[in-house]
Parts: C-alpha cells; structure tokens; sequence
C-alpha cells in the first residue's frame, strides 16, 4: 500500500508507544527548546537566501560580461587574498551566476570593493 503523497504526518510524526503521534500533538513543555531552536536554525536560513539574493541581484546589474571580466581579473590577482582563487567561471546568463559558490561571490564583492574589510576590524 502505498502513502498519500501529500499526507505527510506519519513522515512528520513521532513514534510513542508504538503509536505516531503528531509533533502538534507533543505537549509544549514536553517538547522543550526544540522548536525555538528550529525557528533560530530557519531564521537564519532565510536571512542567508535574502542575502545571497541581494548578491546576486548586485553583480547581475553590473551587466553579464563585465561580471565575467571582473572574475577573470579577480583570478589572474596575485595579492595576498586572491591568489588561492583560481577557478575559471563564464557568465553568459543569470543562471551561471547562481551556480557561483557563494563564498566566491562574496570574495568577489570583496575584490569590487563592495564590502570593506577594513570598516569591520
């Protein structure tokens, strides 16, 4: 037999006593700080995407072969902080720029100057 692909409450339930219960059906104090860790974990999630978002949406309006060419100067830098940067990237649609590692859009923003290191120490 074979689950409603759409009821997911014994996917999302807890096993006691050989019965699943609910997780809504758990007692709040039984369930203890586990939800408000769950909300912190989420929050901080989706305060990540809104900020990988805003990145992306910066870079893509510089114009996708600027983009391009600032990666490629980026990698050929020698300085102290690029120089371990040594992919090759080619941007020619605004998916290309999702399939970027964040890290490297951020040291990106970096190399434009965006984010100042200096202002945070």
């Amino acid at each position: 037999m074979r689950a409603d692909p759409f009821d997911r409450g014994a996917d999302l339930g807890l096993l006691v006593d050989r019965e699943i219960v609910e997780h809504h059906d758990v007692p709040l104090m039984q369930r203890g700080h586990q939800d408000l860790g769950n909300c912190v974990r989420g929050s901080v999630v989706l305060a990540w995407c809104a900020v990988a978002f805003r990145v992306h949406e910066k870079l893509v309006s510089m114009g996708l072969p600027q983009l391009d060419g600032e990666l490629d100067k980026m990698r050929l830098d020698q300085g102290m902080m690029f120089k371990q940067f040594s992919r090759v990237y080619k941007v020619s649609t605004k998916p290309d720029v999702q399939e970027i590692p964040d890290a490297h859009l951020i040291l990106l923003c970096r190399f434009l100057t965006y984010l100042d290191d200096t202002e945070y120490t």
